[in-house]
Order: C-alpha cells, then sequence, then structure tokens
C-alpha cells in the first residue's frame, strides 16, 4: 500500500511538469510518469511473485567479491576505505583549487 500510495504521488508531482507549457517538461513528465507507473507495476505484482517463489532461500544469493568474508563483515573493507579517503580529498582539492570561478565575477542584474 505504501508503494502504491508514494507511486501516484510521484505521478502526481511530476504531472505538474505538463503546466510549463514546455515540450520538454512534458516530455520529462510523460517519461518520469511512464517510469513511476512501470516501477508500481513491478513493485505490485512481479516482486512479491518472485519472493514467494524464492521463499527462505531469499537470502542466499550475495555477490563473491563485495561480501568476500562473510556477510557484515566490514573488518577488511574500512581500513582500505580510510587509507583511500585522505588521499581523494587530497588529490580533489589540488584539483579544484585553482580552477577559476568564472560566476564568482558575474553580477546579477536588479530591476530598477
Amino acid at each position: 500500500r505504501a508503494v502504491l500510495v508514494s507511486g501516484l504521488t510521484v505521478m502526481t508531482a511530476m504531472a505538474g511538469m505538463f503546466l510549463m507549457g514546455s515540450r520538454t517538461f512534458a516530455s520529462f513528465g510523460v517519461g518520469t510518469v511512464l517510469v513511476v507507473a512501470i516501477a508500481i507495476v513491478g513493485s505490485l505484482s512481479v516482486l512479491p511473485a518472485v519472493l514467494s517463489k524464492l521463499g527462505d532461500r531469499v537470502d542466499r544469493g550475495r555477490i563473491p567479491f563485495l561480501h568476500p568474508r562473510g556477510l557484515g563483515d566490514w573488518n577488511w573493507y574500512l581500513p582500505r576505505w580510510l587509507q583511500w579517503l585522505p588521499r581523494m580529498s587530497r588529490e580533489a582539492a589540488a584539483v579544484a583549487e585553482p580552477a577559476p570561478l568564472p560566476e564568482a565575477e558575474r553580477r546579477v542584474p536588479t530591476a530598477v
């Protein structure tokens, strides 16, 4: 029921793009509404059928390279992340620091 209500809410919100009067916004609106409608149909029909077919085996499947030492074991991942994060932060700062900001020099016109 929550999937249906939230999906209809998103569809209603995206239908507001039709009020803009632009063909581009109308196209985005049609695409978004169709994607959400297909997601609702899949969530209310296909997903429960697949889950009931799997039964207790639903938790068996796992991606081998994602969790090589068992589910929930962060001991292999956390040290790598903590080594990678400061290095990437320094590299991103080194690249972004000398970049010019042309938007900062623009003046916003004001109505007189």
